[in-house]
């Protein structure tokens, strides 16, 4: 019986090279899976597994060792699919571990990769919504600060020939990305926090460039703003 090997070029198990592969990899990591299907002549679902077994074969493991702040979020993978936790490194946008679900558990699964030695260097741990902050009125009762080198970028389309503004998305210095609806109220709410104001004081002017009447109705909505701001490292709370 003849055995032909693979030659090391090609993935053990898919009928693609490498090369291939991480080329499609590469655009998914900024394109949608649709786009980036239509590109290669191949599935959304096959994008996607593409892309997986780059990031098994590539990634390095992450580094626990001297951890100081931690990034905890909760994310919806698809619709009717559930939540997954992450936990980012706060300084360097690394991500160290994800888990499916979004309940204690779904934590201490990473908590119980620590060492003593490790778990002893974390100063602080930000958790989105329900962190630091216990309540809507201590949220906007608060105090921020801008943190240095936040970054807003343009992701323009080629329409018709022409450039066109889509969209914008803010990253923090430590590469964190804000990838929620970015608009003149958001920006408004960011500038203003950074400048030390609290949000009680300003959340008229939010009300108004969102066309809403009623203050309180928008409330809850920016102070988890403001706490996932916070999360993302796009703003920094005032003790």
């Amino acid at each position: 019986m003849l055995i032909t090997p693979r030659p090391p070029e090609v993935h053990p198990t898919r009928d693609a090279t490498w090369r291939l592969m991480r080329a499609v990899a590469a655009w998914a990591a900024f394109c949608p899976a649709s786009s980036v299907a239509a590109m290669f002549s191949i599935s959304e679902a096959t994008v996607r597994r593409y892309e997986m077994d780059v990031l098994n074969a590539d990634l390095p493991e992450p580094d626990l060792d001297n951890l100081e702040i931690l990034l905890v979020d909760e994310k919806s993978v698809r619709k009717g699919h559930g939540y997954v936790t992450v936990v980012l490194n706060g300084l360097t946008g690394e991500l160290l571990h994800m888990a499916e679900g979004k309940k204690k558990e779904s934590l201490e699964s990473f908590l119980s990769l620590l060492s003593e030695r490790q778990r002893a260097s974390i100063r602080a741990v930000c958790i989105d919504r329900n962190g630091a902050y216990r309540s809507v009125l201590a949220i906007l009762k608060a105090r921020f600060r801008a943190v240095d080198g936040v970054q807003k970028e343009v992701v323009s389309g080629l329409v018709n020939g022409e450039w066109v503004a889509e969209s914008m998305r803010l990253m923090s210095p430590a590469r964190v990305m804000y990838d929620g609806h970015v608009d003149e109220a958001l920006l408004m709410i960011l500038e203003q926090a950074g400048k030390g104001g609290l949000p009680m004081e300003f959340l008229p002017e939010v009300a108004r460039i969102a066309g809403v009447e009623d203050v309180k109705a928008i409330e809850s909505g920016v102070a988890g703003l403001l706490s996932e701001l916070v999360g993302r490292g796009l703003l920094d709370p005032v003790a």
